[in-house]
C-alpha cells in the first residue's frame, strides 16, 4: 500500500487514519505471542478458527504453517511469495500469505485494508492476524480465513474445459464478473478511499455449477493498493 495518504475522499476517514486506528487497536484486538524470531499478532475474535492450543504451543503451529499447506500462488522471483491453504491436523482451515522479507511494511498495510474491509462489511477475507518476522532477512506473513470460491485467474478456464457451457454463456458469465469487479471498485473507493487495479485475476468467485449463478466475489490481493484519486482511477477490467 502507498505509504503517502494524506488527505481523503469526501467525509470518509482517510486511510491514514484508518491505517492508525487499526494498528492502535492491535493493543486490544489482538492477543501478541513475542518468539525468538518472529512476533505473532491474532485477532481475539478469530482464535475459535485456530487450534485449541494454538497460544501455548506456537512453534509448533509456527512450523506446521511454515511447511504445510496448499500452494495456491507463487511467485517466480528470486525470493517468492506464496500464498497457500493450510488445514491444521484438527481440521481448522486458513490461507497463509508470505511476504518477501523486504514487504513486511506491506504485510502490515495489507492487513490494515483487510480490518477496515472488514469492518465496513465489504466483502473480504477475514482478517486473522500477522506474522512478523524480527529479522529483515526473514520473510513475513499474513493470515486469513478461507474465501470459497475459483480465482479469478483460473475461472474462465475452468468453466472451458468442463464443456458443459456455450460460448455464449461463457461469455455472459465473464461478463457479469466484469460487472460485479466494477460494483466492487466502487464500493471500496467510496468506504475506504482506497483503489488499485481491479484486475479478475485478483478474485475469488464462488459460483454454482450447474445453473452459472454467481453467489459471492471477493477481492483478495491488497498488495499495490493507493489512495483513490477520483481524477485519475485505476483500471477496471
Amino acid at each position: 500500500m502507498n505509504s503517502n495518504f494524506e488527505g481523503s475522499v469526501n467525509s470518509i476517514p482517510s486511510p491514514q487514519e484508518r491505517k492508525q486506528r487499526v494498528i492502535e487497536g492491535l493493543a486490544t484486538d489482538n492477543i501478541e505471542i513475542i518468539l525468538d524470531r518472529y512476533i505473532i499478532s491474532i485477532r481475539r475474535e478469530m482464535l475459535e478458527f485456530l487450534p485449541n492450543d494454538f497460544q501455548d504451543a506456537p512453534e509448533k503451529y509456527l512450523e506446521y504453517i511454515f511447511s504445510h499447506g496448499q500452494v495456491y500462488k507463487e511467485s517466480s522471483e528470486k525470493y517468492k511469495e506464496q500464498t497457500k491453504l493450510v488445514v491444521f491436523p484438527e481440521g481448522e482451515e486458513m490461507v497463509s500469505k508470505m511476504m518477501e522479507p523486504s514487504k513486511t511494511a506491506d504485510t502490515r498495510n495489507e492487513y490494515v485494508v483487510l480490518v477496515s474491509a472488514y469492518e465496513e462489511d465489504l466483502p473480504t477475507a477475514k482478517p486473522i492476524g500477522m506474522i512478523i518476522a524480527k529479522d529483515i532477512q526473514d520473510p513475513s506473513y499474513l493470515l486469513m480465513r478461507k474465501v470459497a470460491g475459483v480465482s479469478g485467474r483460473d475461472i474462465e478456464q475452468q468453466i472451458t474445459v468442463s464443456g458443459k457451457y456455450t460460448d455464449e454463456q461463457i461469455q455472459g458469465f465473464m461478463k457479469v464478473i466484469s460487472d460485479k469487479n466494477k460494483e466492487l471498485a466502487e464500493r471500496f473507493r467510496s468506504k475506504l478511499g482506497i483503489d488499485k487495479k481491479w484486475g479478475i485475476k485478483d478474485l475469488m468467485i464462488d459460483y454454482d455449477e450447474e445453473t452459472l449463478e454467481i453467489k459471492a466475489v471477493v477481492p483478495i490481493d491488497w498488495e499495490r493498493v493507493s489512495i483513490y484519486n477520483p481524477e485519475s482511477p485505476k483500471a477496471v477490467e
